[in-house]
């Protein structure tokens, strides 16, 4: 299996800082906009700030979840973070503790990734056995949700489409139509998955993909909120297909609009 790299290590710690800045303000939990004072006697925008805060560690802690802190871990954390900001004890030094949190780091998302692996090859054959799917040879499960009636896109075509990215318990991470904004890609510039899956599609049709993870990000994703190891679940809907996007982008006469999540 592929090493987590170190690189991730900083991205989740960087995120950490901003429940650390979130959560240490109070030993007591609250919900967005809740203190000792009535709501009237509240200002709007003092209301609005501790929205703005309580999002804020409620984002960046689910980034730490990879982390998968005990209880006495979590405690310990936030004990490091209510000490800084008191200036209770002695200081740390980042020299002194950044080889040992790069270790634990690395230790804690190889865990995650190996369990997570094992969870999506039991999702893959659960999805592999559902009514009109196919599970191609790399791995992947293709199922055709509405056949289109288009031409179907070729490796430097464009392709304009609505999409959902979820994990294996449903939970989305991405939706275009939530945006309000469909996705424009290069077909051949995506993942294997993805891309596969799409070049088996035609324009006007639906379909979901599920993608095992070394055909999509393996253990490293440019998003926090994509796990190392995670098998991914496409919902699509292929809109246009763009004859020799990638060749006209090239000569720059206009190229399709990057994805968010999936490259």
């Amino acid at each position: 299996m592929d090493e987590v790299t170190v690189s991730r290590s900083a991205r989740f710690l960087s995120l950490g800082v901003l429940l650390c800045l979130a959560a240490a303000c109070s030993k007591t939990p609250k919900a967005p906009g809740e203190n000792a004072a009535t709501p009237a006697a509240q200002d709007p925008a003092t209301v609005e700030d501790q929205k703005t805060i309580y999002a804020m560690g409620r984002m960046a802690a689910e980034q730490l979840e990879a982390f998968a802190f005990n209880e006495a871990e979590r405690e310990q954390f936030l004990k490091g973070v209510r000490d800084q900001l008191e200036s209770k004890g002695e200081p740390v030094k980042a020299s002194d503790y950044a080889q040992r949190i790069n270790a634990l780091t690395q230790s804690r998302l190889t865990i995650l990734a190996t369990n997570e692996r094992k969870k999506g090859e039991a999702y893959l054959e659960k999805a592999a056995a559902a009514g009109g799917a196919q599970k191609l040879p790399n791995g992947m499960v293709y199922k055709e949700i509405q056949a289109g009636n288009g031409a179907s896109p070729k490796p430097m075509d464009g392709a304009r489409l609505q999409l959902k990215l979820s994990d294996i318990d449903g939970k989305v991470i991405e939706n275009s139509l939530e945006r309000g904004q469909p996705v424009s890609i290069i077909v051949g510039s995506v993942f294997p998955c993805l891309s596969q899956g799409l070049q088996k599609m035609k324009a006007g049709g639906k379909a979901q993909l599920v993608c095992p993870p070394d055909l999509a990000y393996g253990n490293q994703s440019p998003d926090p909120k994509i796990k190392p190891g995670q098998t991914l679940v496409f919902d699509l809907e292929l809109l246009e297909v763009v004859p020799d996007a990638a060749k006209r982008a090239s000569a720059g006469q206009g190229a399709p609009t990057p994805p968010t999540t999936p490259r």
